[in-house]
C-alpha cells in the first residue's frame, strides 16, 4: 500500500515525497529502483517536512506517530494495543489522519446523503458479509509474513475495520454484543460470527475464509422505505419490494487515492477535511479489538 500511495504522490501536482525508509532490504531496492529521487535515511522522522505517512504493519503505528513533527497519515488499523492507542490519541497534538479509503469515495457521499435525507425510512438492520477464498489474499502475499498470523493480521483488522468505519460514520458508533471467531492453522480468524449494534440499528457480521470462489464484501443497510446494498468497494444499489437498481460507479480506485491526497493537503493546510482522524480510528480499533478477544462459552 505505501508503495502505491507513493505512486500517486508523484502523479499529484501538489504533493512531493522526499524522504523514505523501509526495515527491509528488499523493499527499499525495490522502491529506490522505481523511486530513484528519493532519498532513504534511517532517522526520518529528523527530516523536515509537512507531513509524514506511515504505511507500515499496525504493531509499529504507535512509536511510529508518537515521533511524527508534522501531520501524520497512518494505514488502518490505528494500532494493534487499545490502551496505547488511547493514550496516543489522548497526547497527540499534531493534525492527524488514518487512511480509509470509504472517507473520500463519491459513491459514499451519495450514500451519506440518502440516509441523511431518511429516504431509507427507517433502519431495521445492517448485515455485513465477507468472503475470502485465501487469506492473505493472493496479491497480499509479499505482506503474509505478519497478515497471516493473529498478532498483528487477519480479516478483521484488514478489511472488516473498512465497514466498521462506514457504519460508524453512516449509522452509528458500533456496540459489540456478542461474537464467535474460530481460527485456521496459522491462528488468524477463519470464521466469525459477531452480534453488534450501530447505535439502535442490528448488525450482524459474517465473516469466512475458504472455498473455490470469488472474493466478496457486501454491507447492506435494511430499511422501511429503501435498502442500500454497498459491495465489492464501490458498487452501490438500491433496493425495494421488486428489486435492486445499481448505482453508476464510483471511477477507478487510482481516483481514490488521489482523493485521499487531496484530503491529506487540506488537512496539512488546516482546512476542514473528511478524513478520519486517530480518535475515529480508535473508536473502530477498540470494536475489531473486542471482536477478536470475545470471550464465550456460547458460540453463535
Amino acid at each position: 500500500m505505501g508503495r502505491r500511495m507513493l505512486g500517486e504522490m508523484e502523479r499529484h501536482p501538489d504533493v512531493e515525497p522526499v524522504w523514505a525508509w523501509d526495515n527491509n532490504p528488499a523493499v527499499r531496492a525495490a522502491t529506490a529502483s522505481e523511486h530513484p529521487e528519493l532519498v532513504f535515511v534511517e532517522e526520518i522522522f529528523n527530516q523536515p517536512a509537512d507531513m509524514f505517512y506511515i504505511a507500515t504493519p499496525p504493531a509499529t503505528h504507535i512509536p511510529l506517530a508518537r515521533n511524527a513533527t508534522g501531520a501524520v497519515l497512518c494505514e488502518k488499523p490505528l494500532a494493534i494495543d487499545v490502551t496505547e492507542a488511547r493514550k496516543l490519541v489522548a497526547g497527540i497534538d499534531i493534525p492527524n489522519a488514518v487512511n480509509f479509503p470509504f472517507a473520500t469515495q463519491p459513491i459514499i457521499d451519495t450514500l451519506e446523503e440518502e440516509i441523511r435525507q431518511g429516504r431509507h425510512g427507517q433502519a431495521q438492520r445492517l448485515d455485513i458479509r465477507l468472503f475470502f477464498n485465501t487469506w492473505p489474499r493472493k496479491w497480499q502475499q509479499e505482506a503474509a509474513s505478519w497478515l497471516a498470523k493473529p498478532e498483528q493480521g487477519g480479516f478483521i483488522r484488514e478489511v472488516f475495520s473498512h465497514f466498521a468505519y462506514l457504519t460508524d460514520r453512516l449509522v452509528g458508533s458500533l456496540q459489540l454484543l456478542e461474537a464467535s471467531v474460530h481460527r485456521g492453522p496459522a491462528g488468524t480468524e477463519s470464521t466469525v460470527r459477531a452480534r453488534l449494534l450501530a447505535g439502535d440499528t442490528p448488525v450482524l457480521l459474517t465473516g469466512d475464509v475458504g472455498g473455490r470462489a470469488p472474493d466478496y464484501n457486501e454491507w447492506t443497510l435494511y430499511g422501511s422505505q429503501a435498502s442500500y446494498r454497498l459491495h465489492d468497494w464501490n458498487k452501490l444499489t438500491i433496493g425495494t419490494d421488486e428489486r435492486w437498481d445499481e448505482h453508476p460507479p464510483d471511477p477507478p480506485p487510482t481516483d481514490g487515492l488521489h482523493r485521499q491526497l487531496d484530503a491529506v493537503i487540506q488537512m496539512v493546510n488546516g482546512q476542514p477535511h473528511q478524513l478520519p482522524t486517530f480518535n475515529d480510528a480508535l473508536r473502530i480499533q477498540e470494536v475489531v479489538e473486542a471482536i477478536l478477544g470475545y470471550q464465550a462459552h456460547d458460540h453463535l
